[in-house]
């Protein structure tokens, strides 16, 4: 087999992004070997507020995306693209780019230097931080890198 730098994993359209996540987490092996560059939610304009109304896995792709991409804009009423958009932010601190007749940068999915304490410092509200519909989110940062049993250990809790 050659070798190869990158696994995509693509879950169907309103899977629940957790299982996966949590296996290459917890799976020593796997960790040994992959790290989770990133996790890439993709919302199509003209169906995306009904699917986020409706699907509580919808929300939760939003809210764990590191990335996401906005697909068929081109399709939507460019008004209720916008308030998506804007209901996006309020549910993920994650950049949102939209999709050209089906083609976004490839930088914008696999680029690895996403500053992650800006981003969560651009979500930050000045108000309790609870999303609707029992989505919450935070941020841990540490000065070194966790040592995996540890975090392991703290991921069983």
């Amino acid at each position: 087999m050659p070798s190869f730098e990158r696994v995509i994993i693509e879950t169907s359209g309103l899977a629940d992004p957790g299982p996966v996540l949590q296996t290459i987490a917890s799976d020593r092996a796997l960790g040994d070997v992959f790290h989770l560059q990133g996790l890439v939610a993709v919302i199509d304009a003209p169906g995306g507020a009904g699917n986020l109304d409706q699907a509580p896995e919808a929300r939760h792709q939003v809210a764990l995306a590191d990335r996401i991409v906005l697909t068929k804009a081109d399709l939507a009423d460019s008004a209720a693209a916008a308030a998506l958009i804007e209901r996006l932010g309020m549910l993920s601190a994650a950049p949102v780019a939209t999709a050209i007749n089906g083609a976004i940068d490839p930088a914008f999915l696999l680029d690895e230097s996403l500053d992650l304490a800006a981003r969560a410092a651009a979500h930050q509200h000045d108000h309790a931080h609870a999303h609707s519909h029992g989505i919450d989110s935070f941020a841990l940062f540490f000065d070194r890198p966790l040592q995996w049993p540890v975090f392991e250990q703290a991921w069983q809790c």
